[in-house]
This record gives C-alpha cells, structure tokens and sequence, in this order.
C-alpha cells in the first residue's frame, strides 16, 4: 500500500490555516462515488479544478492514501453552514476548523475489504499522533444529519458500529505521515538500519518556535516557505543586517544572550492568539483611547469603568507592571476583601493562576499580575461572585500559559464555557478571563486581529 501527500493549490477547496493542536475530531466520510476508477487518486485531481467547495484532508481507496491538504490546513467538509435539520443529538462544537476529515472510496472496481482496512490503520495512526480518543472518531452524519457515510447506513449503521469497535485495537500498519512512504503487508521494517538523527534536536526546536508546524521533515521547500520560516525565526518583519548579527551572536553564543523566542499569531476554533514570551508582556494604561489608535500590539485587559475609560483609577481589577499596580484601584480584584477571583501572575520566571483579592497577597518580587475570572484550572464563577453578564455569549478575552509561553486569546461569539473549553484544547496550563464583549480588542502586525470602538482603559501588551 502507498500513502502520497499531494497537497492540491485549488483556493476554493482551502479553508485557513489552523494551530495542529485545534484538531480535536476526526470525521469519517464515503465519497457516494461508485463510478468505475473513482478512487483516491481521481479525487485527488478533481479537486485540483473544482468550482464548488468540497474537500477533504484525505481519500483512502484499496491500493492508496492520499492526502490532498496538509493537517494544518482547514478543509472544506463537515458543512459548518448546514440547516442541521435531520440529526437534533449533533454534535455541535465540531467544526471544519478543528476536524480531520477522512474519505473512503467506494468505486466499483475497489477491493472493499481492503479500502476498509486502510481507513481502520489511518483512523489509528491518526488517533495517536493527535491524540485523538475513540469518543472524538464521528461520522459526517454526527456533525450535519447528513446520511455520510451512506455506504455504512445500512442496518442501523452496522457497519459504522463495527469501525468503532476496529479503532479499538492496536495499530497493526504504521504509517510514516511524514512522506510519501509505503504500508502494510510485504513492508520491510529496516530495524537493523536506525534512521539518521541528523538535525532532529534543531528541527525540534524549529517546531517549538513556532518556525515550522512539524509535518513533512523530509520534503524540499519552495522560496516562499523559506522566506516565510525565515522571517518567523526572526520575528521581525523584514530581515536587516543588525537583526541577522544578533540572530547569529545568539546562536553562537546562547549562554552569554539567550535568545527570547518570537512572538507569533494563529487563529483556531474561533480563537484568535498571539502567542509570546512572558518578557515580552507589560501592563500598562491606554488612557480611554483604542488599541488601534494607539497602535500598540495586544489585547484589552481586565475591568474598569467603561463611562471614565480616561481615568487611572478606572480599573477595576489587579493589573500590575513591573511590581506596581498601573492605577490607584489596581492593586485589588474587588472592593469587598472576601471575594476572591482568578489571577495570574508572573514573578521569578513562573507564570500560576491563583485566587486573591489583592496583590498584597502575593509574597516576593512580582513581574507582571492581571486579575480576572479564574477559567484554568478551575472554573467557579459563582465562588468568584461573577455577574452573569460577564458569562453570557458573547465575544471573550483571556490570558492563559502553557510552559515557558503566554497566550493572549479572543474568541469570536460563545459562551464563557465554551471558551474555557477551547482554551483547554490549546493545552493551557492556566487561564483566566478577563473583559469581553465590546471591550475585547486584539492588534497584531498588518491589522491582525478584533477590532472595536469601545475606548479602553488597559492594556495587555506584547513587546
């Protein structure tokens, strides 16, 4: 058996770009396409040239896999824009943004048998490299009441309780995603020739800057994948001598100037993210102006008087730069010294998210503090004497942490749930929220970002 990546160009089959952890289901389809020669190849070229969005990330016949769009990339699949009439048990936060979709060939002149075994080996290859549970393996159906895979509806969807139960086992074929390789029987395993380690500790690193998303180690770049990881790896919008010298002494000599990883931004399952250095972060007043006319790259902080946005003693909430609150009420999270709310807090190189009332709290030296609604990781807003305006659907802003990095988030429409939740399928450590609705604002470079009118009081920047 063959697996091909053949990524396809055709913009009217490529949804966004997306962060690798967002992927949180894998969908499972049939193509409906019985016609003779219909198998994963002839897809493969279809959607090179097709007018009407349809796609998927893979087509699994009985002779191949091909994988048309790379994982982190959107595909056009589960119909986000449905009516959802004929299935109410849905489920509803899956989404093309955060699915994996999987297409199964049924043309005539397909081996059945064999087409169905390789979707069993992908599905599992696939659980394990995203972490994917049994749970989160759903049919087209499941997301739209679309009868997909229609070739497995028969008898109740026998055939689609049997594939559950397949997933369930160990992964018998191992398949390198990486490149175009072979699987399967007849495959030799070459144990006695280990694979050459060659710059597998800089590629790491690579991945975890954020200069490459980590698939396909192995194939050539083209000029502007290049230029796009170089500029990354830079963090700076265009290259310079002066920035290329201290990239250089950097990497020469990383014990006497360590480098400070780049900041960088990516959007997944609703969420906008700049993702960033804790010393890259400050707290700082805006003075009743927008973070664009301000031009100043963040997002809004925590809660202040929207009436007197100008006044520093507007802020009703913990907000601390450099050890000292930035306004006269800056120090506290609330009035009343037994209410208690989410705070996170960077001092001494670590970032946690506590409960406290005021920055006194807190022993020792204190980077940088903001307080909020405590999200990761614990949720208890009724605790926190939260009004249920702060909680209801609408836009949200949060802080949170995962390692050495600090994530600064705004959603589009949900509820306070459900961002705590898509927060947790980022894999944060902590997180806390902090003023939402009108008030979430983002600035990111070239425009990037959630704009609105509302004049803030403060800021949560990025250097």
């Amino acid at each position: 058996m063959e697996f091909k990546f053949l990524p396809i160009t055709n913009p009217k089959q490529l949804g966004p770009k997306r962060a690798l952890s967002s992927i949180r289901y894998i969908v499972i389809h049939d193509t409906g396409n019985p016609g003779v020669g219909a198998g994963a190849m002839a897809h493969y070229k279809y959607l090179q040239g097709a007018t009407r969005p349809g796609s998927a990330q893979y087509y699994i016949d009985d002779k191949m896999i091909v994988q048309t769009i790379g994982d982190s990339r959107t595909a056009w699949a589960v119909g986000d824009k449905w009516g959802y009439k004929n299935n109410p048990n849905r489920i509803k936060d899956a989404k093309n943004i955060n699915t994996l979709s999987l297409e199964l060939c049924i043309n005539r002149d397909c081996d059945p048998v064999k087409a169905y075994k390789n979707l069993v080996e992908l599905t599992k290859n696939l659980m394990a490299k995203f972490k994917v549970p049994g749970d989160c393996v759903i049919r087209h159906f499941d997301v739209t009441g679309k009868t997909c895979p229609g070739s497995w509806s028969g008898q109740n969807w026998a055939k689609w309780w049997q594939f559950k139960e397949d997933i369930k086992g160990p992964i018998e074929w191992a398949i390198d995603l990486s490149k175009d390789s072979s699987f399967g029987p007849g495959v030799t395993k070459k144990e006695d020739k280990p694979m050459t380690s060659w710059g597998d500790e800089e590629y790491k690193k690579a991945v975890d800057l954020g200069i490459t998303d980590g698939t396909n180690p192995d194939n050539p770049a083209t000029r502007k994948e290049v230029a796009c990881m170089i500029v990354r790896a830079l963090g700076q919008p265009a290259i310079t001598k002066e920035v290329a010298d201290k990239l250089t002494q950097g990497l020469t000599d990383v014990k006497k100037k360590p480098l400070i990883r780049p900041s960088r931004y990516f959007e997944a399952d609703g969420l906008k993210v700049i993702e960033t250095s804790p010393d890259r972060v400050y707290m700082a007043q805006l003075g009743g102006k927008t973070l664009r006319q301000v031009g100043a790259y963040g997002i809004n902080g925590t809660f202040f008087d929207t009436g007197k946005p100008e006044l520093a003693g507007s802020t009703w909430g913990i907000m601390v730069n450099q050890g000292k609150p930035i306004g006269p009420n800056a120090y506290t999270n609330h009035w009343a010294g037994k209410i208690v709310r989410g705070t996170l807090i960077y001092a001494k190189g670590k970032m946690e998210v506590k409960r406290i009332n005021n920055i006194g709290q807190v022993k020792g030296p204190i980077d940088w503090a903001i307080g909020g609604v405590g999200l990761i990781p614990w949720y208890d807003p009724k605790l926190e004497q939260v009004p249920d305006d702060i909680l209801r659907t609408t836009r949200h802003t949060g802080i949170g942490f995962k390692g050495d990095r600090v994530y600064l988030v705004v959603s589009d429409r949900c509820s306070m749930v459900d961002f705590r939740h898509k927060l947790k399928a980022l894999g944060l450590e902590g997180a806390i929220a902090l003023d939402g609705g009108g008030s979430s604002q983002m600035l990111w470079e070239k425009g990037l970002g959630v704009h609105s009118t509302r004049r803030l009081n403060n800021i949560v920047g990025v250097k």
